[in-house]
């Protein structure tokens, strides 16, 4: 099946001033892709530029690792307004409902 697609498929070739788009993968959810922009191609790297990225790659692969992951360097709080939990159910009531729960 893969040979029969790869023999109409061609590769790539972007010029500058090309509109693309950015694939974002999302872990766990393969069947829907999200994708961002358009934007437009700048400029092309060389082939000295281009070893050079791949040689960066190659010696940094904690930075540059094709599973995301995790970090423990940076944490952030949230502050709210009012510090009483809030206690919903996770749908959507309907009106009648709604003021039968403000009476209980």
């Amino acid at each position: 099946m893969k040979r029969r697609f790869d023999r109409k498929s061609s590769s790539r070739v972007l010029q500058v001033g090309d509109q693309v788009l950015l694939l974002n993968p999302t872990v766990g959810s393969s069947l829907s892709p999200k994708f961002e922009g358009p934007f437009e191609v700048m400029s092309k790297l060389d082939e000295p530029q281009q070893v050079e990225v791949q040689e960066l790659i190659h010696s940094f692969p904690e930075l540059f690792s094709d599973i995301p992951s995790q970090t423990h360097l940076i944490t952030h709080d949230i502050t709210l307004s009012d510090p009483t939990p809030v206690r919903m159910h996770p749908y959507h009531a309907s009106p009648h409902k709604c003021e039968l729960m403000k009476q209980e």
